[in-house]
Formats: C-alpha cells, structure tokens, sequence
C-alpha cells in the first residue's frame, strides 16, 4: 500500500487523519523531511500549506512530485493489468 503524509499540523478533528500517516514539517523535530521523501512514494498527502508564499509553492511542488510519479505507476499497473492476455481467463 502506498503511504499517505501530512504536512504541518493540520486538524485531526476536521479532517479525519489516518493513524499510520508520515509526518512531515520542518518546525516538528519527530518529523520526516518532505524534500527527501523519493518521487513517487505517497498516495496522498494532507497539508496545512505554510503561511509565506515561496515555502508554500516550494512545499506543494514537492508534494507533488511525491504523489505524481505514484500515480503515474498506480496507472501503469492497472493499464498493465486490463491489458493481461490472460485476463478474464479461468483456471479449468
């Protein structure tokens, strides 16, 4: 299963976080670092987007990196799996 992340601290109340999710920020010492996080390796991520405008584009351009490349593979596998020759074939 592909990993979620949450980014900052947003509301766990509101929005329902799931238990096993990366914690990612840079102002949370426990925290993993977004911009090591490998391209293509979160399913989602829920983020509470910083305040100033340079570290708000530069933290949803890595989330987006991290999540464009797993969706990319998520489809491949399905496109892969549709086209299988043996699709639909039963064992006799």
């Amino acid at each position: 299963m592909i990993p979620t992340g949450i980014y900052g601290t947003p509301s766990a109340e509101v929005l329902g976080l799931p238990v096993n999710a990366i914690q990612f920020s840079p102002l949370i010492p426990s925290a993993s670092a977004l911009e090591l996080q490998d391209e293509g390796t979160l399913g989602s991520m829920t983020m509470l987007a910083p305040p100033g405008t340079l570290e708000r584009r530069y933290a949803i351009a890595r989330n987006a990196a991290a999540q464009r490349t797993a969706s990319v593979q998520l489809q491949r596998q399905r496109n892969r799996a549709a086209t299988s020759p043996h699709r639909g074939l039963r064992k006799t």
